[in-house]
């Protein structure tokens, strides 16, 4: 529940926390930190530049040039063995989807500007996509799900991520975690 990049609304934080509770209450063994986790901050970074460099394909002024664009697959290739190795000792990352529950959708604000308040503190908007990209960056399966409400009834959710090519687990366990949280 936690990014270096990206802030998480306590009521997520929350429901991640009754989660890993019920799987622990089942007998799931669950860890919340491991040294094995890629550094998030560098992989959003790299993630960021190669996202921009296919955004401005049609742009006569590209963001990277063959060779960042070499060195950034470079990078993406270590990322994917460092989370690689992660999957080797665990199944299932369970992550925030979004570091907020759901909100209302408005194109009356460009996308620069627009913001969350997250506890208290305005946020930018942006900063969010580093919890879609832990999977994305490193092609990984995610899966998400629902895992509760907030306190004024709109959906949390989850992604369960998982290791290459194991899209099938990921399903399989929002299924059960769905199940057990009866969501």
């Amino acid at each position: 529940d936690d990014h270096p990049l990206a802030r998480t609304d306590s009521e997520i934080r929350q429901a991640l926390g009754a989660a890993a509770e019920s799987l622990e209450s089942a007998g799931g063994q669950v860890t919340r930190h491991s040294d094995l986790l890629p550094n998030l901050a560098a992989g959003h970074e790299i993630y960021l530049q190669m996202l921009s460099a296919v955004t401005s394909r049609d742009r006569p002024d590209p963001r990277l040039n063959v060779n960042q664009w070499l060195a950034a697959v470079d990078a993406q290739w270590e990322f994917k063995q460092r989370w690689a190795a992660l999957f080797e000792e665990i199944d299932i990352v369970l992550a925030p989807c979004f570091g907020v529950p759901a909100f209302v959708h408005s194109m009356d604000v460009r996308f620069s500007e627009r913001v969350h308040v997250i506890d208290g503190d305005v946020t930018p908007y942006g900063a969010q996509i580093a919890w879609p990209g832990m999977a994305t960056f490193p092609g990984l399966p995610a899966t998400a799900l629902p895992i509760g409400r907030t306190r004024g009834g709109l959906p949390i959710g989850a992604q369960a991520i998982g290791g290459h090519l194991e899209d099938r687990t990921t399903i399989a366990f929002a299924a059960l975690l769905g199940q057990m949280l009866n969501t």
